[in-house]
C-alpha cells in the first residue's frame, strides 16, 4: 500500500482550529517490498469492502407498518405495496391511496407507460399514473367475471408484451390491456415462482416442474421435473437459464433443459434465508434476507458480498433506473447504489478513534487510529478488533519482511507481531512517523515529538543508535534523499536537512527553508508528487531542487483553500491527485479540474488521512471510520426525471380544504382564502442537492432564488388570472419545469368586468339625458340656473367634505393593516381619559405584542410577515368588539386596544379570550398582552396609562410570553 497517510493531530496556529498533521510517503526499501509481497493483495483487492451510502425514506403517514412490494414509475415516483393500500413517494411527500375494500397490497408492477398494476388479497387492478389525490383504483376482477373473489393473495405480477399476468396460489390470470381479452388457469397442486427469463415467461407448477408461455398457453418444459418443490424466485443467469431460490434452501440452476446444483460460494446462506431477490445490470443478483442483510451474488465469478441493510425483513428489491437498488422493509424505503464506488467502514465494523492509516497486513486490514491499532477478520465485511499493542493513541505502523512490524504508539516505539508486543524501545519517546532506509535494510528513521531518532535492527532485536532532539520542532514527515541525508518536515520550524555519518556518531542539522514563504506557523509537511519531494505549507506548495525550495503551484488548487483550514495533497500510485481539509475531499480529473467528492452520508466528524492500495482503491480516514473509493466499480447509469406539480389545495376558510384538479384551468371565488402548491422532483438519489424556484405569474414578476422549498402558499389573492410556475434543478444540473397551472380568482358579481365596463356607457346616457332636460327647460332658465348653481355649490361642498374625510382617514388609518394608526390612538385615548376624569366610566388600555414575530419574519419573508400582521389586526378588531372600543397599530408588531367602560377583571377576561381566538385563527400565533385600567374620577394622563400597560406587557414577556397581565392605575 502506498503510505501517504496522516500521522496525527496537533494544535494549529492562532486560528484555534485543529489540523491533522500528515507525514511523508514511504521510501520503499527492499525489506518493505518483501513485506508487501507477503500481503495477499489479490485476495484483498478482489473483495469489495465497506458498506455503501444508504438513503432512507420513511413514510410520515400514520399507516400500519407492514409493506410487501416496491416499484418505480417512469416519472420517478416510488410506489409501495402496504397493508392499507398503495403508498406513493414523489421524493418529498408520501401519500396513501386506498384500493377499494381490498386493503392489503402484496405485489406491484408498472407497465412503463401510464399504469401501475396492483395485486392484493382477493383482488387485482391498476391505477393510472402518476397517482395523485384524485386517482381512482380500477378493479380488474370484474373483467374475469369473478363476483366473489376467493383466490387469496396475488403473489407475483408480470407485465409483458403478451399481456399482464397475475399469479395467486391456485390461480393464474392473464389480461391483454389492448383488447381486453382475459384468460384464467388453475392448478390444484399450487403454483410457485413466476418470472420472465430472456423473452420467455416461466411459471412453476408445483409437483410437476416448469411451464413456459408459448402460442397463447403454458407448456411443460422438458427436463424441469427436479424443480417440483416450492420455488420462491427465478433469477436470470448470464448466458441464459435461471437460478432459483427455494423453500428447501437449495440453490438450483436450469439451463438448456438441465437442472444442476449451483456451486454456492462460501459465505452465501441457503436460499430459503432470502425473502426478496432481483437481477441487477451486468448480471449481478441482489438478495434480501429475513433479518435485513443484503447480499450481492455474481453467479459468473461465484463471488458474494454482503452487509447489514436494516433491522427487519427485506420485503422486496427493485433495480431502479436511477442506478442501484431500492429495498423495501416494513418501516422504510432504502436506496443503495451498487456496485458502489464509495463505501465505508464505521463504528458498526468496530472502528474507533480518528483514523491515521489503513494498511493490509497478515491477510487482514490494519487500521491505525487514536483509538489504538485495530485489525479485521477475513470475512467479506470486516469486523475490527483491538490488537494488544497499546492502550493509548496509535500513530504509525511499518510492516516488516518477517510479518512483524514497527509500531509508533503515543509514548514509545514498539516491535510488534500478531500476538503482541515483541520489544518496547522506551528511549524513543513520542514517535509519530516511521520510515525505512532505502540504502540500508536494517536502518529505520523515526520522527518524534522531540526530534529525530535512528534505529537499527540486529539479530538480538532493535537498538537505538542515534538521536537529535535539540534545535528541532516535532518531526511528522521525513524522506531519505541520499547516503546519510534526510529531509525533515517539522511543526513550527519548517524543513531541516539531517546528515549523519556511517558510525552514527553525530547528526548535523541544516535549515532548508530557502525559497519557502511561511504565512504564519512554520509548519511543513513533506509529500511526493510526480516523484519529486514537495513541502506543503499552510497556503502553498514548494518543490525541492537540491539546495532549497521553489514554488510549485498546482492549477486550481488555491481555489480550494479556505481560511483557517490546512489543505493537504496526496498522489495515488496511478498519478491521480487528491486533496482534503478536515471537512472536504477533492479529486482532480484527467482534464485537470478539481471535483468535490460528496461523501457526507458515509462519515462523521473530520477527515484525517488518505491511503492507497495496489488495486487503486483510496482509503480516506475520518473520525471513527474509513471512506473507501473503488475506481474500478462501474459508473451506474442515471435516469433523469422532471419536476411535477403534485397537488393544488384551496382553502376558502370554510373548514374544508379543496383539492383542485390538475391539468386544466380552474376557477375559485374571491374572498378570504389561501391556495397552496405542492411540487417535487421525483427520485431517490441526491435528494439534498435538489433545488427549486417558483413564482405566481400575475402576482410576482420574478422567480424566487434557488432553494430547497417544494411548496408555496398564497393568501387572499385579489381577483385576476394567474399561472403558477415551478422549476427544479437536479443533482446532475439538469433543469426541468412544470406545465404552468392556470387559474382565475373570480370576483363577486357586482365587481365582475361587465358591471365595471357599464360605467362609461351609463355616464354617456346620463349626459345625454341632462342635455335633453336642459333644452326642455329653457323657459325656466333662471330658476334652472339658480338650481344648477346651488347644486354645484352643494356638490363642491360635498367633494370638499369627502376630500377632507379621506385626508383625515389617511392620517388616522394604518395603511398596512387597515386599522387605526398611532396618531388616531393618541387622540382617542386622550378623549377617553377626559371622559374618565369627568366620572363617566372606567377606562382600560391593552398593549398587545406578537411573540417571536422577528424569527417568523426572517424565516418566511416580509410579505408573509405583512400578511400575518393584517390577519392579526383583523382578529384583534373582531375580538375587542365592545362599545366604543378602538383597536390600533401601536408600531411594528405591537397593537393597542382602548376599552372604555371595562374594569380590570372584565378587560383581562376579554383579553384572554382574544389571545385564544388569535391563536386558533392565525396559525397558532402567540400574543403577550399588558392591561392598565383607570377608574372613574381618577386622575391619570395618557403617558402614565401607556407606561402602566407597557410594564404589564414587560412582566408577561419576562414570565415566558403568551399571556395576559393587568393592573389598576391611580388612587
Amino acid at each position: 500500500m502506498t503510505s501517504d497517510r496522516g500521522a496525527g493531530s496537533v494544535s494549529r496556529t492562532d486560528s484555534g482550529t485543529v489540523g491533522e498533521v500528515r507525514r511523508f510517503w514511504r521510501v520503499m526499501s527492499t525489506a518493505v517490498l518483501a513485506a508487501l509481497l507477503l500481503v495477499p493483495w489479490p485476495l484483498l483487492a478482489a473483495s469489495p469492502v465497506g458498506t455503501p451510502a444508504i438513503q432512507r425514506y420513511a413514510p410520515e403517514l400514520e399507516v400500519y407498518p407492514r409493506n410487501f412490494a416496491v416499484t418505480q414509475g417512469p416519472s420517478g415516483v416510488v410506489y409501495v405495496g402496504n397493508a392499507e393500500g398503495v403508498l406513493s413517494f414523489d421524493g418529498t411527500r408520501w401519500r396513501l391511496h386506498r384500493v377499494n375494500d381490498q386493503e392489503l397490497v402484496r405485489t406491484l408492477a408498472h407497465d412503463g407507460g401510464d399504469r401501475l398494476y396492483v395485486g392484493g388479497y382477493d383482488g387485482f387492478g391498476y391505477f393510472e399514473t402518476p397517482i395523485d389525490a384524485g386517482s381512482e383504483y380500477v378493479d380488474l376482477t370484474v373483467d374475469f367475471g369473478i363476483e366473489e373473489p376467493a383466490f387469496a393473495d396475488i403473489w407475483q405480477l408480470e407485465v409483458l408484451p403478451e399481456g399482464v399476468f397475475f399469479l395467486a396460489l391456485n390461480d393464474l390470470f392473464r389480461l391483454d390491456p389492448d383488447t381486453g381479452e382475459t384468460r384464467r388457469w388453475t392448478h390444484p397442486g399450487r403454483f410457485g415462482a413466476m418470472a420472465r427469463i430472456g423473452d420467455k415467461l416461466y411459471v412453476q407448477y408445483r409437483g410437476e416442474g416448469m411451464r413456459v408461455w408459448r402460442d397463447g398457453d403454458f407448456h411443460p418444459v422438458p427436463g424441469s421435473a427436479r424443480l417440483a418443490g416450492q420455488l420462491f424466485d427465478l433469477l436470470e443467469l448470464p448466458g441464459g437459464g435461471f437460478l432459483s431460490t427455494a423453500r428447501d434452501g437449495d440453490w438450483l440452476t436450469f439451463r438448456d433443459g438441465v437442472v444442476d446444483q449451483f456451486d454456492a460460494p462460501p459465505g452465501l446462506p441457503e436460499s430459503s434465508y432470502f425473502t426478496a431477490a432481483t437481477r441487477l445490470e451486468g448480471g449481478l443478483i441482489a438478495l434480501g434476507s429475513i433479518d435485513g442483510w443484503l447480499y450481492f451474488l455474481d453467479p459468473a465469478t461465484r463471488s458474494v458480498d454482503s452487509f447489514r441493510l436494516a433491522r427487519d425483513w427485506i420485503a422486496d428489491l427493485y433495480a431502479t433506473p436511477e442506478g442501484g437498488l431500492v429495498a423495501q422493509t416494513d418501516h422504510e424505503t432504502l436506496y443503495v447504489r451498487w456496485p458502489a464506488k464509495w463505501t465505508a467502514w464505521n463504528p458498526d465494523h468496530g472502528l474507533t478513534g480518528n483514523v491515521m492509516e489503513v494498511v493490509p497486513w497478515q491477510d487482514r486490514w490494519l487500521v491505525i487510529s487514536n483509538g489504538g491499532a485495530l485489525a479485521s477478520g477475513v470475512e467479506e465485511q470486516p469486523r475490527f478488533e483491538p490488537l494488544p499493542w497499546t492502550d493509548f493513541e496509535a500513530w504509525d505502523f511499518l510492516p516488516l519482511s518477517d510479518g512483524s512490524g514497527l509500531f509508533a504508539e503515543s509514548y514509545a516505539l514498539k516491535h510488534v507481531g500478531p500476538d503482541g508486543v515483541l520489544q518496547t524501545m522506551e528511549s524513543v519517546q513520542y514517535p509519530r512517523v516511521i520510515v525505512s532506509s532505502g540504502r540500508d535494510t536494517s536502518l529505520f528513521f523515526v520522527g518524534a515529538e522531540d526530534g529525530l531518532h535512528l534505529v537499527r535492527r540486529t539479530a538480538e532485536g532493535f537498538e537505538h543508535v542515534a538521536a537529535r532532539t535539540d534545535g528541532l520542532a516535532p518531526v511528522f514527515s521525513l524522506v531519505e534523499i541520499g547516503d546519510g541525508r534526510l529531509l525533515l518536515g517539522t511543526q513550527g520550524k519548517g524543513v531541516f536537512e539531517a546528515r549523519f555519518d556511517a558510525r552514527f556518531e553525530s547528526i548535523e542539522l541544516i535549515e532548508r527553508n530557502d525559497g519557502i514563504e511561511f504565512s504564519e506557523a512554520e509548519y511543513a509537511d513533506l509529500v511526493s508528487i510526480d516523484d519529486r519531494v514537495h513541502a506543503l505549507t499552510e497556503d502553498a506548495i514548494w518543490r525541492w531542487h537540491g539546495d532549497g525550495f521553489e514554488p510549485a503551484p498546482i492549477e486550481g488548487l488555491d481555489a480550494l483553500r479556505r481560511d483557517g483550514r490546512y489543505l493537504e495533497v496526496r498522489q495515488a500510485p496511478d498519478g491521480e491527485l487528491w486533496a482534503f481539509d478536515f471537512s472536504s475531499l477533492y479529486r482532480r480529473d484527467p482534464g485537470g479540474e478539481w471535483l468535490k467528492m460528496d461523501i457526507g452520508p458515509l462519515y462523521r466528524g473530520a477527515l484525517s488521512s488518505i491511503d492507497f492500495d495496489a488495486s487503486g482503491r483510496v482509503f480516506i480516514g475520518a473520525s471513527g471510520g474509513v471512506v473507501i473509493f473503488d475506481p474500478s466499480a462501474p459508473d451506474l447509469t442515471h435516469t433523469g426525471y422532471d419536476v411535477m406539480l403534485r397537488a393544488v389545495r384551496f382553502d376558502d376558510r370554510s373548514g374544508e380544504m379543496r383539492q383542485l384538479a390538475l391539468g386544466m384551468p380552474q376557477e375559485v371565488p374571491a374572498g378570504p382564502s389561501s391556495i397552496r402548491f405542492e411540487y417535487s422532483l421525483p427520485g431517490l438519489n441526491g435528494r439534498n442537492e435538489i433545488r427549486y424556484r417558483a413564482r405566481l405569474r400575475g402576482y410576482e414578476p420574478e422567480f424566487t432564488d434557488w432553494e430547497a422549498t417544494s411548496q408555496y402558499s398564497y393568501i387572499n389573492l385579489p381577483p385576476g388570472e394567474y399561472a403558477f410556475e415551478a422549476v427544479a434543478q437536479a443533482p446532475s444540473g439538469d433543469i426541468s419545469e412544470i406545465e404552468p397551472f392556470e387559474f382565475r380568482i373570480v370576483p363577486p358579481w357586482y365587481r365582475s368586468p361587465w358591471i365595471l365596463n357599464m360605467r362609461w356607457p351609463a355616464a354617456a346616457v346620463l349626459l345625454a339625458l341632462l342635455i335633453w332636460l336642459y333644452m326642455r327647460a329653457r323657459v325656466w332658465r333662471l330658476e334652472g340656473e339658480r338650481k344648477r348653481l346651488a347644486t354645484k355649490v352643494r356638490q363642491r361642498t360635498q367633494a370638499l367634505v369627502a376630500a377632507n374625510r379621506k385626508l383625515k382617514q389617511m392620517a388616522e388609518i394604518d395603511e398596512l393593516t387597515g386599522i387605526a394608526n398611532r396618531r388616531s390612538l393618541d387622540q382617542y385615548l386622550r378623549q377617553q381619559i377626559a371622559q374618565c376624569h369627568a366620572g363617566e366610566r372606567p377606562l382600560a388600555l391593552a398593549l398587545i405584542d406578537l411573540d417571536q414575530f422577528k424569527p417568523y419574519n426572517d424565516r418566511h419573508g416580509h410579505l408573509a410577515g405583512d400578511r400575518m400582521l393584517r390577519d392579526i389586526a383583523n382578529c384583534l378588531a373582531s375580538g375587542f368588539d365592545v362599545p366604543d372600543a378602538l383597536v390600533a397599530r401601536f408600531g411594528g408588531d405591537e397593537f393597542a386596544a382602548v376599552l372604555p367602560g371595562l374594569d380590570v377583571d372584565d378587560a383581562a377576561e376579554l383579553a384572554e379570550r382574544v389571545r385564544a381566538h388569535c391563536a386558533g385563527a392565525c396559525d397558532d400565533v402567540r400574543l403577550s398582552i399588558g392591561i392598565a385600567v383607570v377608574g372613574a374620577h381618577q386622575q391619570v394622563d395618557s403617558v402614565g396609562l401607556l407606561e402602566a400597560a407597557d410594564l404589564q406587557l414587560y412582566e408577561i414577556k419576562r414570565a415566558g410570553r403568551n399571556g395576559v397581565g393587568s393592573t389598576r392605575v391611580g388612587g
